[in-house]
């Protein structure tokens, strides 16, 4: 087999404040103001050995071994799991997958449980991507049995010196002729990971703005609303509102993130990355700050439809004021009859006495029938709400 390393990978927008908590947490098997007993049984379950800090000439990173797997993750939230245990390609993906999914993706999403949440699930294997396979002069026809093996299929290839690329939809296959053809090969692998990963937040990002805004126009573009479901709505746009805030700051982290990587990145690294047709830096960079953008619009869509319907509410608040007034105006026309009727102190009481039960049945029968009448209709109110954000808006 020509393949003598698998790796997976994921990025997960972090800092060196983060990078000391998860050498803290393998360390110790201790997380700040977490159960000791859950963060003992996490930490045992990995296994951990060779435990080490490394000081990089680029970001700093934890490194560990365990079962044969080598787990890195880097000071800005790269996390990058390898095994050169490589005899059968289906078993030994299996196993890293298997590790990350059952170990280590539920003991960094406990640590990281409290406060605000990840930007992606840590548990669920389809969230790491991408899978690459390393070997030297890895034939064209080996590459073909590699992909099938892998239930892909090799899309293009690039070449960088003696390295090339192969790659999938999910799978990427690296040949290289000399083993020491890259003096900085580890932080290749890296950058592919954050650079990939990074694009794929993008995509998800987009793909929420897309859901959020078609959810926003079925609201502000129906044309009628009733105003008993007012609540329900309101309560949908101010969610809408809190999503929309957690991903434009974490656009916002991941932006500084790039910018703090491109400017330590080492320059054959980068050189490397642009022959071998990864996406660059500024590339990446103009795509944030167009997202973000993309995502300020969304702000505004939200809030304007949100001010509209306040605007609505107050409204039918106002009629509904008007209408305890119409029953206040009813109680006072009870009293005016109540002073005709008789009272079982007065002489005429026994002549009076069904009819006198019968006037006050029936004005307090026809008081509530008319608050129901029109309460009703005024919850059924429906609103052209089209109309009203063309005049308002």
């Amino acid at each position: 087999m020509s393949v003598d390393r698998i790796y997976i990978g994921t990025w997960l927008p972090r800092t060196h404040i983060h990078l000391g908590e998860i050498y803290h947490f393998l360390s110790t098997g201790l997380g700040a103001d977490l159960d000791k007993k859950r963060t003992k049984n996490l930490h045992k379950q990995l296994g951990i050995q060779e435990l080490v800090f490394s000081n990089n000439q680029d970001f700093n990173s934890v490194q560990f071994t365990s079962a044969g797997i080598t787990v890195t993750i880097t000071e800005d939230g790269v996390i990058l799991l390898m095994t050169n245990a490589v005899d059968n390609l289906k078993a030994s993906t299996k196993k890293i997958e298997s590790f990350y999914v059952n170990h280590l993706g539920p003991s960094l999403a406990y640590l990281f449980s409290r406060g605000a949440p990840l930007p992606q699930t840590l548990v669920n294997v389809e969230e790491v991507y991408p899978r690459i396979f390393i070997g030297e002069n890895i034939q064209q026809s080996e590459v073909q049995e590699i992909f099938r093996s892998q239930n892909d299929q090799l899309l293009t290839q690039a070449s960088s010196g003696d390295t090339i690329i192969f790659y999938g939809k999910e799978l990427e296959v690296i040949s290289r002729q000399n083993s020491d053809a890259t003096a900085h090969f580890d932080s290749l692998i890296i950058n592919l990971v954050f650079t990939q990963s990074y694009s794929d937040l993008l995509k998800r990002y987009l793909a929420a703005h897309r859901s959020v805004w078609a959810d926003i126009s079925l609201i502000k573009e129906s044309p009628h609303l009733r105003y008993r479901d007012f609540p329900e709505i309101r309560n949908r746009i101010l969610n809408f509102l809190k999503t929309i805030s957690f991903i434009r700051t974490r656009l916002e982290q991941m932006t500084e993130i790039l910018l703090a990587r491109d400017s330590i990145i080492l320059e054959d690294v980068r050189k490397k990355l642009a022959d071998l047709g990864l996406e660059s830096f500024a590339v990446l960079k103009s795509s944030s700050s167009y997202f973000l953008d993309l995502w300020q619009m969304t702000t505004d869509y939200a809030n304007s439809t949100l001010t509209l319907f306040e605007s609505l509410v107050e409204e039918n608040t106002q009629r509904e004021i008007r209408l305890l007034q119409q029953v206040a105006v009813a109680g006072m026309l009870v009293g005016f009859f109540g002073m005709n009727i008789a009272f079982p102190w007065e002489d005429r009481w026994p002549d009076t006495l069904m009819s006198s039960f019968a006037v006050v049945g029936v004005i307090i029968a026809s008081m509530i029938i008319f608050y129901l009448v029109s309460k009703k209709i005024i919850s059924n109110r429906k609103f052209n709400v089209l109309s009203q954000g063309n005049k308002k808006i």
